[in-house]
């Protein structure tokens, strides 16, 4: 594929995913919803810092034991310890400070043992005489160790509960003795400590709100991957030549364009109410928020494998992502370090936990511009983990039914059916193998190969397909061989379960086949029985511009083909209505014009016209006939008269294996079991119906009248009585004897008869090879 092409794939699937978020309005909603809800809760965290950090604290100072006179402090040490300087110093400066504070100069009572100490303070408060001292507390330096370090122990009331003030104080003195050239003071407040450890709580919680809310984006991604990948949508777009690297790229490059105007508006919210892990990384923040996008994307779609329904899927899908984000971002409270580390550095490649990661870093001031590298590292790892998923899901398929059919290679030999007209089916078989060589490949599909010969554009050789029903095998197609002559319209009919449709996706290369070959002279185009294919959201002028793009149309020709086939399948009407507000009907018609509109020389239908009415039907069956001959058509449909009137050969299905094959008058012809005449009279005279009916009777005894109506009589004769030749022979003669006879037609049963007649045969012989 040339690179303009594979450009102009990508901005078709750009184009779709545009418009389908677009008017995707309730989703974009509920996932804003979510996230404004979470930056709301962010902003509230953060305005309760602000409020905390505005109360104001009245600090602890000697003011706060409300002592009123004479203030006493009592110093404990043994005598060698009030002798160094470092003792006097603390001394002096505990003065100073209850001076400052009270201004006044406290008593001061020394003492050289803590027994004397505590004599003292019982003599005090024993008393009956009233004191004059009011101790406010004591301290007592001691050395206990071997070292010169001097400990400090602080002694208070504990029935006034001042162990808080007195601990204040000794800060105090700290304070001022490691700050000799600070005037500044040490104002402790147990209050402001308490309010400063809970703003660190709640700035730490930020990052885990501002990321549960991106998380929640991620909705808008995994739906619509979930919506392409399991339904019939990307595979029919693989089939129209899309490439899957142009389908992610372009997807990509929108979601990662709304991701951009997302958490920019929001980043902007949280710089508007200056909240400190924003305002003061300003433009590394918004880098941050912009760059983890491509991570959370790429995340998304490699979840959206496991999920069948894009209902419930998103749901499960963002469950999986926080469940994921909760691991690793609780990483550090496992006992076990080397686990940490472990899930620390995987986290780094979990876009949210690393996001959470870099965010805390803002808010603790140790961000690193390094930690930029992990956003590529992320990117390729996911970007190869998503080509991974790709390739396992397609290796898988390929070589598994492969491997499960040599193993019950028996039971197709078992259940392979005996034709009702073997003739026919070997002349077929015939022609199919008839340049095949021993070394062909059983297991591999050429597509747009050159066969041998150019008869025919589409060639099946011993194909087979074996599936697996309530864990029993089941051979859907059983040694298949079939061919296909360029410009005919071909009939695939079949009942139900008989592996029309398995037959098809294997052609279209959706399935691999788990034996055969496939040959195809010629690009296909698809018209599948149902239409999930197209983008509800799109209009029919929409999903035939995205996928004339795919195709590799230009502009000019997507627009007059378009408009070609919305006049010719009266479409105009309804051509810029989005398809899910489209009757059943005219969804078809688009259905139908997709399978149209490439320059592909053989087409696929199925079903095409099985929801039409009758006007809608015959435009069908016009646009058929005006490309007949110009293109190969294989039609697949239930409507037997349709099959007679469109169709060149057909073959008839049965359990997977091919029954029955030819022309529809030549099978009609074989397994007719009677001739239809149709006499038509000059007039509507009683007597010339009783010479007409009383010739019939004569000439041809085992006649039936089935239907007397204005100027006609049809009647059934057995083929097993009398042969076309001797019918005609007849009426030949009646034409010279009854000369009211205008004209008379004679056919064999209806193709709806016949098809009926060669499954009660099949049955019938029940027994197989």
């Amino acid at each position: 594929m040339s690179l303009y092409n594979s450009f102009r794939q990508i901005y078709a699937v750009a184009y779709r995913r545009y418009i389908i978020h677009r008017r995707s309005q309730s989703l974009i909603l509920w996932s804003c919803i979510i996230t404004i809800l979470s930056s709301i809760t962010a902003l509230s965290f953060h305005l309760k810092s602000l409020l905390n950090d505005n109360i104001i604290y009245n600090p602890l100072t000697f003011h706060n034991f409300h002592i009123n006179s004479n203030p006493t402090i009592a110093f404990i040490a043994n005598p060698e310890i009030f002798q160094l300087n470092i003792t006097k110093e603390m001394i002096n400066d505990i003065i100073e400070i209850c001076n400052k504070d009270l201004n006044t100069i406290p008593n001061i009572s020394y003492f050289y043992s803590q027994e004397k100490f505590n004599n003292w303070v019982y003599d005090l408060n024993t008393n009956e005489t009233k004191s004059n001292i009011n101790l406010i507390f004591g301290l007592h330096f001691h050395n206990n160790t071997k070292d010169s370090h001097i400990s400090l122990t602080y002694l208070y009331n504990n029935t006034l509960k001042t162990d808080k003030l007195v601990f204040s104080q000794v800060l105090r003195i700290l304070h001022k003795r490691m700050n000799r050239n600070n005037k500044s003071d040490f104002l402790y407040n147990v209050q402001h400590l308490t309010s400063h450890i809970t703003n660190e709580l709640i700035s730490s919680f930020i990052p885990f709100v501002v990321t549960f809310g991106l998380i929640n984006i991620c909705v808008l991604y995994v739906t619509q991957a979930i919506e392409d990948v399991s339904s019939e949508k990307r595979p029919y777009m693989t089939l129209c030549s899309l490439k899957l690297t142009n389908y992610w790229i372009g997807g990509f490059l929108v979601d990662f364009f709304e991701w951009t105007v997302i958490v920019f508006l929001f980043w902007i919210i949280y710089i508007i109410f200056k909240t400190p892990l924003f305002y003061n990384n300003l433009v590394s923040s918004f880098l941050v928020l912009v760059l983890s996008g491509p991570g959370f994307i790429l995340t998304s779609y490699c979840i959206s494998f496991i999920f069948k329904s894009p209902e419930t899927g998103a749901n499960y899908a963002i469950f999986i992502l926080l469940l994921l984000f909760g691991v690793f971002t609780v990483s550090d409270l496992t006992p076990n370090k080397n686990f940490n580390k472990i899930l620390s550095v995987v986290g780094k490649l979990y876009p949210p936990a690393n996001l959470c990661f870099i965010l805390t870093d803002f808010g603790n001031n140790s961000f690193e511009r390094s930690s930029f590298l992990t956003f590529p590292v992320s990117i390729a790892f996911l970007s190869l983990f998503l080509w991974f998923i790709e390739w396992t899901v397609t290796f898988t398929e390929e070589n598994s039914t492969v491997s499960e059919f040599q193993k019950y290679s028996k039971l197709f030999k078992e259940t392979k059916i005996q034709p009702v007209d073997p003739e026919s089916v070997k002349f077929m078989e015939d022609e199919v193998n008839f340049n095949s060589t021993k070394t062909h490949n059983l297991t591999q599909i050429h597509h747009n190969s050159i066969m041998n010969d150019n008869i025919y554009a589409l060639k099946i050789k011993r194909v087979s397909r074996l599936y697996f029903s309530n864990f029993k095998p089941v051979p859907a197609v059983n040694d298949l061989s079939l061919c296909v002559k360029k410009g005919s319209t071909f009939g695939l009919l079949g009942a139900n379960g008989s592996g029309k449709t398995t037959l098809m996706k294997m052609i279209l290369n959706r399935i691999p086949v788990s034996a055969g070959k496939i040959e195809i002279d010629g690009v296909i185009s698809y018209c599948p029985q149902f239409d999930d294919h197209l983008s509800p959201e799109l209009t029919a002028l929409e999903n035939l511009k995205f996928y004339g793009t795919i195709f590799g149309l230009s502009d000019s020709e997507i627009q007059d083909r378009s408009n070609f086939l919305i006049d010719s399948l009266d479409l105009r009407q309804h051509s810029n209505k989005p398809v899910k507000v489209m009757s059943g009907g005219t969804q078809r018609k688009v259905s139908v014009a997709v399978a149209f509109l490439s320059n592909s020389n053989i087409i696929i239908l199925d079903e095409p016209t099985s929801s039409l009415d009758s006007t809608a039907r015959s435009h069908v069956h016009k646009l058929i006939h005006s490309q007949k001959g110009q293109k190969t058509f294989v039609l697949c449909t239930h409507l037997l008269n349709e099959v007679d009137l469109l169709c060149d050969e057909i073959t008839i299905m049965i359990n997977g294996s091919i029954c029955a094959f030819g022309s529809p008058r030549l099978l009609t012809g074989k397994f007719g079991m009677n001739w239809k005449i149709d006499v038509h009279l000059q007039s509507n005279s009683e007597d010339d119906k009783m010479k007409l009916h009383n010739y019939m009777i004569n000439h041809i005894p085992a006649c039936v009248l089935v239907s007397d109506r204005q100027k006609t009589q049809v009647y059934n004769v057995p083929v097993s009585s009398y042969s076309l030749h001797d019918v005609f022979r007849v009426m030949n003669q009646a034409k010279i004897e009854i000369p009211t006879i205008n004209h008379f037609t004679c056919v064999s049963s209806t193709l709806e008869t016949v098809f009926i007649e060669i499954l009660i045969k099949s049955n019938q012989m029940h027994y197989y090879t």
